[in-house]
C-alpha cells in the first residue's frame, strides 16, 4: 500500500510563514521503515504490522525495533539501556492504558526522540505517535484476558469521538489476579551479645485477589494557535485479604519449632487531574503550562501472630495529596538558537496515623521548586542542547524541617550523518524526592526478633548518567548499540543493625553506586517481512562502595525474539536468559531464572484472537536471595506463581467510524522541542 508521507523543515510554530514542506516521495518510505533525522527517528509502520497487531504497543512489538524494547503484552516501553519511555498520542502524554486503547490501525506514524529536551530532558526518550485525523468519528476498543493456572484478568473498554479539532475520551480498565508467593527461608542472625539464632521458615501463602480499576476521562482541542487537553481519572487498587501459614524451626539462642498466622490487606484510592495547554505566539514564541493535582486514601492492616510470642497487629491510614504545575517558555532566534526557561513546582502531602503494637501520627510534606535555562541549536546533521538550573527541597516531618539546595544539569547531542544511521550523546545531573517508605521516624515490628525503623534524617540521592547511542539501519537489517554510566551520590540503602534481642532494618545513606551497561541488539527481518529475529546481549558491571557495603557483580544476559506471520496468524517466541545480579537497594544478590513464552494471534476483520503460554516447564518461577550483611545472613527463595506456568487467551474487538481527512493533511515535523511543541495537523 503506497503512502504519502509530507515532512516539515522548519521552526515549530504555527505561523504559516515559517513551515516549509517537502516531499520525500514514495520510494524512501517504502525502502526504509524508519528515517533518522537530527531530532528524531520517524517510524512508518507497514500495513503488515498494522495487520497483526490490535494496538500501539502489539504494534511496536510486530515492528521489531532493535532501539527500542517492547515484551509480548507489556505496557511499557523501554530505550536500549532499559530506561522507561516517555509516550504521547498526537504530542499529549499519555498513559499506558490509553496506549493500550489506541487502535494500531488509527497510527499514521511514530515519532521517537533519544535525545528528548525541555520537559522531558532526563527522561528515555519520548514516543509521539501521529494518528488518523477525523472531521467526525472516533473508536472503540474492548479487550478481555484471562489467565489459567495462575489465575487472572485484564479487561480494558475505550471509546472517543473527533468532531473537527476536539475529542473526547473515555476509558475503563480492571486488572485482578491471585497474589501466591511460597518462601523458603535460610536465615542466620548475630546479636550484640554473641548470641546466634538460625531460622528455617517455608512460607504458604493462600490465595488472595487482587483487584485494580482505573477509569480516565480526557477532552482535548487543538485551535490555529493552541492546544488544550484535560483529564480527569479515578483509581483504586483492593487486596481485601491475604494471608498466609508459615513453620519455623529456631535454633541458638531460641530452640523450637513455631507456627505463625500472617493477615494483612490493602486499600489505595486516588482522584487525579490534569491539563496541558499550550500557545503558539508570534515571533516564533511558545508558552507550554502542565497542572496536575492529586487526592488519595491509602489503608493497611498487619497482624503476625507466632506461637508462644506477643501477636503483632499493625494498622496505618494514610491520606495525601499533591499539587504540582510548570511553565515552559520557549523562543527562537535567527540561524536555528533556541532559547527556553522552564519553572515548575511540586507539593506533596503525607498524614499517616499508626495504630496497633505500634501508635503515633506521622505527617511529611515535600516543597520542590526548579528553575532551568535551555540553550538548543539543530543544523543539518545535527542538535544539541543544554540547559542547567537550580532545585530547591523544603520537607518537613512532623515538626523537623530540612532544606536540600542542589544544582541540575541535562545536556544532549544528535548527530545524523545520514537518514539511516545516528549516534546520541545524553547526560543528566538530577536528585530525588522523598516519601514515607523511607524518609519517617516510626519503628515497626514485623516479628518477635525483627523491627523496622524510619530514618528521619536521610538526604536526597543525586544521579549522574550518560548514555551513548548508535543506531544503523540498512536492508532488512537494524542495529543499535549503547553504553551507558549512572551513579548515584549519597545511594539510599538498607542497612541492619542488633542489640542483645532484636535486629534493626533502617533505610540510610551509605557511599555510592556506580552502574555501567553495554547493550548490543541486531534485528533482521527474512521473507518480506514476515519472519523476524532479534537478538539483544547485555554486559553490566556494578559497584556499591561505602562504609558498611563493598560489593561489586558483572553480568551478562540476552533476549532472543523470533516472530513469524502467515496469512492472518502471528505466532513468536520470546525468551530472557537467567542471570545473577547485584540489587542495589537491600543490597542483595538475585538469581533469575530463564523466561520465557509463546505466543500466537490471529486477526480478522476488526477481531483479534491470541493464545499464550509463558515459562511451561515450570509451575513457579524461583527467584533465589542471599547476601551476608555481617550481623544478619539471608538467604530467600521464592515460588512466585504469577511468574511460572501460565497459559493466557485474549480477545479484542475494535472498529473505528466517521470522516477521516485526507492523507495529505499528515504531517511529520522534523524539528522537535519537545514533544509538546508541535505544529498542528
Amino acid at each position: 500500500m503506497c503512502l504519502m508521507m509530507l515532512l516539515v523543515v522548519g521552526m515549530i510554530n504555527a505561523q504559516s510563514d515559517s513551515i516549509r514542506i517537502v516531499d520525500l516521495g514514495e520510494a524512501v518510505l517504502q525502502a526504509q521503515a524508519v528515517t533518522e533525522t537530527t531530532t528524531h527517528s520517524i517510524i512508518v509502520p507497514s500495513s503488515l504490522d498494522k495487520a497483526h497487531s490490535s494496538n500501539a504497543f502489539d504494534m511496536l512489538h510486530a515492528m521489531n525495533l532493535s532501539g527500542l524494547d517492547v515484551s509480548y503484552n507489556a505496557k511499557q516501553v523501554f530505550n536500549s539501556v532499559g530506561k522507561e519511555v516517555v509516550l504521547c498520542i498526537n504530542g499529549i502524554e499519555a498513559s499506558a492504558d490509553e496506549i493500550a486503547a489506541l487502535r494500531s490501525k488509527s497510527v499514521v506514524s511514530i515519532e521517537f526522540q533519544r535525545t528528548p529536551d525541555g520537559k522531558y530532558a532526563g527522561s528515555g526518550g519520548v514516543l509521539n505517535f501521529k494518528t488518523v485525523q477525523y472531521e467526525y468519528g472516533g473508536n472503540f476498543l474492548i479487550t478481555a484476558k484471562e489467565s489459567f493456572l495462575y489465575n487472572g484478568g485484564e479487561y480494558l473498554a475505550s471509546a472517543d469521538y473527533h468532531k473537527s479539532k476536539s475529542r473526547l475520551a473515555l476509558l475503563y480498565s480492571n486488572n485482578w489476579g491471585l497474589q501466591q508467593q511460597k518462601q523458603i527461608v535460610n536465615n542466620n542472625y548475630v546479636f550484640a551479645n554473641g548470641d546466634k539464632l538460625h531460622k528455617e521458615s517455608l512460607i504458604n501463602p493462600l490465595a488472595s485477589k487482587e483487584i485494580a480499576n482505573t477509569v480516565n476521562l480526557r477532552f482535548s482541542n487543538k485551535g490555529d494557535n493552541y492546544r488544550i487537553s484535560l483529564l480527569g481519572a479515578f483509581s483504586d487498587k483492593n487486596n481485601p485479604c491475604y494471608r498466609a501459614l508459615s513453620t519455623s524451626s529456631y535454633k541458638g539462642s531460641v530452640q523450637e519449632t513455631a507456627t505463625a498466622s500472617i493477615a494483612s490487606s490493602s486499600y489505595d484510592e486516588a482522584f487525579f487531574t490534569k491539563a496541558n495547554y499550550s500557545l503558539w505566539l508570534p515571533n516564533r514564541q511558545v508558552v507550554d503550562i502542565t497542572a496536575f493535582a492529586t487526592s488519595g486514601r491509602n489503608v493497611y492492616r498487619y497482624d503476625y501472630s507466632e506461637t508462644n510470642q506477643s501477636q503483632i497487629n499493625t494498622r496505618v491510614e494514610e491520606d495525601n495529596a499533591s499539587v504540582s504545575g510548570m511553565l515552559q517558555y520557549f523562543k527562537t532566534f535567527h540561524r536555528g538558537m533556541n532559547f527556553s526557561t522552564i519553572v515548575d513546582y511540586h507539593y506533596s502531602f503525607y498524614n499517616d496515623i499508626y495504630d496497633g503494637t505500634v501508635t503515633g501520627t506521622q505527617v511529611l510534606e515535600n516543597h520542590v521548586s526548579s528553575i532551568r535555562w535551555q540553550l538548543s541549536k539543530g543544523g543539518s546533521k545535527h542538535f544539541y542542547y543544554i540547559s542547567a538550573g537550580l532545585s530547591n527541597m523544603n520537607i518537613r516531618l512532623n515538626e523537623s524541617r530540612y532544606h536540600y539546595l542542589n544544582p541540575t544539569a541535562n545536556y544532549g547531542i544528535n548527530y545524523t550523518p545520514q537518514n539511516n544511521h545516528a549516534i546520541s550523546f545524553t547526560g543528566f545531573y538530577v536528585n530525588t524526592l522523598f516519601s514515607p517508605s523511607n524518609k519517617n521516624d516510626i519503628a515497626v515490628p514485623s516479628s518477635f526478633f525483627e523491627m523496622d525503623k524510619g530514618n528521619p534524617n536521610l538526604k536526597p540521592i543525586n544521579v549522574l548518567s550518560h548514555t551513548l547511542e548508535y543506531n544503523h539501519a540498512w536492508n532488512n537489517t537494524s542495529l543499535t548499540a549503547s553504553y551507558m554510566n549512572y551513579n548515584y551520590f549519597n545511594n539510599i540503602l538498607h542497612v541492619y543493625e542488633v542489640d542483645d534481642k532484636h535486629i534493626y532494618s533502617t533505610v540510610s545513606n551509605d557511599g555510592n553506586f556506580y552502574g555501567n551497561m553495554l547493550t548490543l541488539t541486531v534485528a533482521q527481518k527474512f521473507c518480506e517481512d514476515r519472519l523476524q529475529i532479534a537478538l539483544t546481549a547485555i554486559e553490566e558491571y556494578n559497584m556499591l562502595k561505602g562504609n558498611v557495603y563493598n560489593l561489586s557483580k558483572n553480568v551478562l544476559r540476552a533476549k532472543l525474539k523470533i516472530d513469524y506471520r502467515i496469512n492472518k496468524t502471528r505466532i513468536g517466541l520470546e525468551a530472557a536468559s537467567p542471570y545473577n545480579a547485584l540489587d542495589i537497594r537491600e543490597p542483595y544478590f538475585v538469581e533469575v531464572p530463564l523466561k520465557a513464552t509463546l505466543y500466537a494471534m490471529w486477526n480478522w476483520k476488526n477481531w483479534n484472537l491470541e493464545a499464550s503460554i509463558h515459562n511451561p516447564w515450570s509451575q513457579y518461577a524461583v527467584t533465589e536471595r542471599y547476601m551476608n550483611y555481617s550481623c544478619y545472613d539471608m538467604h530467600i527463595e521464592k515460588y512466585d506463581l504469577k511468574e511460572g506456568r501460565t497459559v493466557a487467551l485474549k480477545v479484542t474487538y475494535n472498529f473505528g467510524y466517521g470522516k477521516t481527512t485526507s492523507p495529505e493533511n499528515y504531517a511529520i515535523e522534523s524539528i522537535l522541542n519537545s514533544a509538546i511543541m508541535k505544529s498542528h495537523e
